[in-house]
């Protein structure tokens, strides 16, 4: 799902609804990717929910995309 937020602020992304694809309910790791933008420091990367804070110098439209 986009989410918008301003210059500087944490941006938290949500895999609290993430299942498993086999319906074997036996998903126990996550590992999130930044697949487009800007670099930014994406932390607990290993979790249902990362974050990274947006740049201050981030302009209108800027887009960030995780996987």
């Amino acid at each position: 799902a986009d989410i918008s937020a301003d210059p500087g602020d944490e941006v938290v992304l949500d895999a609290s609804g993430s299942s498993d694809p086999d319906g074997l309910d036996d998903l126990y790791a996550y590992q999130w990717e930044q697949t487009e933008g800007r670099d930014v420091d994406l932390a607990a990367v290993n979790t249902t929910a990362p974050y990274f804070y947006v740049p201050v110098d981030a302009t209108h439209g800027e887009t960030f995309t995780f996987g």
